[in-house]
């Protein structure tokens, strides 16, 4: 191979492997807004998956890998960026419904179908790589260091593409690299009769045509920020944006991606989210808008001029209430109801801690409020690094409520629901400061007594008491959890116990709790919450009451930070009961996805590798 031959395909060989990447960690991110986090497990999977097929192929058809190197890396390269088009648009024309998967069982060969035409555009770029190492084997270093810095460069892009192109222009950014890698490689045809010339015309056409089609689009979108209207992403009808639109007059009034995440805002009158909001609030409720980040988990994003009166009637206003003129953090605040509410009640300065800048440009006004202080990072970076105590602090309720029974989302990870996060927080706070948790009521108790057991079991980490220091409340829908590194006085008690009579919420534990002053408001045939919360502080040693429990409700730690982790084993027999006979995401089974593509992936290699 001389030498000019060679460059061009170290060219080509970069751009493919830059393409390749690009593609491949963008389909995380599709695979996340379109269906559900758990599914962006798979991507990696069937990359290897391609990969270790492409290999399985050359060992088994040798002459594959003979005559014309150049062409074959040319039509490889070409068969990249089709089969990452081709693929992108039949996965989106044919969705997986995760919903209807126990009783359609043609659910189960289309996701088989995405699994195996998502994993050819890395069949053929794992073919590229082979064909070039075994062409010129003396130069096999050279060859992994090309492909080791086009797949860098294709991780840099993923890192900025986003914020221009969208998630779907990323796919069209991975195909015309690849069919810029094909023009690279490929050798102009000298004898117009010979039907070899012919078809090299073809192949050249065919990555004009796709290298023509992807600039058209990226084109389009870098000028409007709209592609082609039929390679728009189609969500699963189960995410909250595709319910949010479905009201009559709902439109999204902005929309944006970045490397992590994509950011919409719906505006529409169906939108009354606020979560916790005592009943006993009788006035209208303020206009909201909708923020989502990857089409779910639905967040308020009150509109310019709303009324603060309905503040004071969410569990939050508690800590306010105890520390009235506060200095306050809110960690991960999103649509910034907690960082209205804390104004609202008389915070003097609020730190809200965000993760996405889209989303605290998305709701815009409030985060530019002289009196807040936006950091955008992680909390818990911020709880690291910085130095500073807060007289109240503030882990916003951001997720929307999922059945705990589905185990769709038993898989995500979350790292401010952990003992260190918690213990981080505590260290955050004045000596008489108070940290405040949201989150939803599940019956049984799950989401709400893991939290529990999170505040207990990090006040003990820290070497202190827990019964004096933690009070609770519940709503209709939500409990509140109030944690303090010194104990409640008896003022305190007091005043929180009149906040929760005045706003007809529940006290679920306090140091001093009278069952007869429990179940008033919102009254269940058994005080659950409340024999939920005692039983675990009085289980010596609490492993045990972990064990003896229906769900999994132990305490994250940072090393298994699934706090929605609810599964446990002696639950299978339940499942399987329920299985076609529930409508939740795999019939009631979401846990069984990761073992469902574990299979699928092993049938897949047994027959490809």
């Amino acid at each position: 191979m001389d030498a000019s031959s060679s460059s061009k395909l170290r060219l080509s060989l970069f751009l493919l492997s830059s393409a390749t990447l690009l593609f491949e960690i963008n389909l995380t991110r599709l695979y996340s807004v379109a269906q559900f986090y758990h599914f962006a497990f798979m991507i990696v999977s069937l990359a290897l998956l391609g990969f270790g097929a492409s290999g399985t192929f050359l060992a088994l058809f040798p002459a594959f890998g003979r005559g014309d190197a150049a062409r074959r890396v040319a039509q490889l390269c070409l068969g990249t960026g089709v089969t990452i088009l081709a693929g992108y648009l039949l996965s989106n024309a044919l969705p997986f419904d995760s919903y209807s998967i126990t009783w359609d069982r043609r659910q189960v060969w289309i996701l088989a179908l995405h699994y195996l035409v998502q994993a050819a555009p890395f069949f053929c770029s794992g073919l590229v790589v082979g064909l070039l190492l075994e062409a010129d084997a003396r130069s096999a270093g050279t060859t992994y260091a090309v492909n080791l810095a086009g797949s860098a460069a294709g991780c840099a892009l993923a890192l900025f593409a986003p914020a221009l192109l969208g998630g779907e222009g990323v796919v069209t950014l991975s195909g015309a690299l690849a069919g810029l890698a094909a023009l690279a490689a490929m050798r102009p045809a000298r004898l117009p009769s010979d039907l070899r010339s012919f078809l090299r015309r073809l192949e050249s056409l065919g990555a004009v045509a796709l290298l023509s089609f992807c600039l058209l689009d990226l084109g389009l979108r870098l000028d409007d920020q709209r592609g082609f209207a039929f390679l728009e992403l189609r969500l699963s009808p189960y995410k909250g944006l595709s319910y949010a639109l479905q009201s009559p007059g709902s439109q999204v009034i902005y929309r944006r991606w970045n490397a992590s995440a994509r950011v919409d805002v719906v505006r529409s009158g169906s939108i009354h989210s606020l979560p916790g909001l005592s009943f006993r609030y009788q006035q209208a409720l303020p206009a909201v808008d909708g923020v989502l980040v990857d089409g779910d988990d639905l967040n308020v994003v009150l509109q310019p001029g709303a009324e603060a009166g309905f503040s004071a009637y969410l569990p939050t206003a508690a800590a306010f209430l105890l520390r009235p003129g506060a200095s306050a953090l809110v960690l991960e605040p999103r649509g910034g109801l907690d960082v209205f509410t804390a104004l609202a009640l008389g915070a003097s300065r609020v730190t809200a801690v965000e993760v996405n800048a889209l989303v605290v440009a998305a709701v815009g006004e409030l985060y530019a409020d002289p009196r807040v202080q936006v950091e955008v990072e992680t909390g818990r970076s911020y709880l690291r690094r910085s130095s500073a105590q807060y007289d109240v602090i503030l882990l916003s309720l951001t997720s929307g409520y999922h059945p705990v029974g589905s185990g769709a989302y038993s898989l995500g990870e979350d790292y401010r629901y952990t003992r260190e996060a918690f213990q981080d927080a505590l260290a955050h706070l004045s000596p008489e400061g108070v940290f405040s948790v949201t989150r939803w009521l599940q019956d049984p108790p799950s989401e709400s007594l893991r939290t529990f057991a999170l505040a207990v079991e990090s006040l003990e980490a820290i070497g202190l008491e827990s019964r004096p220091r933690l009070f609770a409340l519940r709503g209709y829908n939500t409990a509140t959890i109030l944690v303090k590194t010194a104990p409640f006085s008896a003022v305190e008690l007091s005043e929180l116990r009149e906040f929760a009579a005045s706003r007809a919420y529940d006290v679920v534990y306090a140091p001093d709790l009278d069952p007869a002053e429990t179940n008033r408001y919102n009254v269940l045939r058994e005080p659950v919450y409340e024999q939920a919360y005692a039983e675990l502080l009085a289980a010596q040693p609490r492993s045990q009451f972990y064990a003896a429990y229906p769900y999994e409700v132990s305490p994250p730690s940072d090393d298994h930070p699934f706090f929605g982790h609810y599964f446990k084993w002696s639950q299978v027999g339940e499942l399987w009961a329920m299985l076609g006979r529930t409508w939740q995401p795999f019939g009631g089974a979401g846990y069984f996805v990761i073992l469902a593509l574990l299979l699928l992936a092993l049938a897949a290699a047994a027959v490809l590798i």
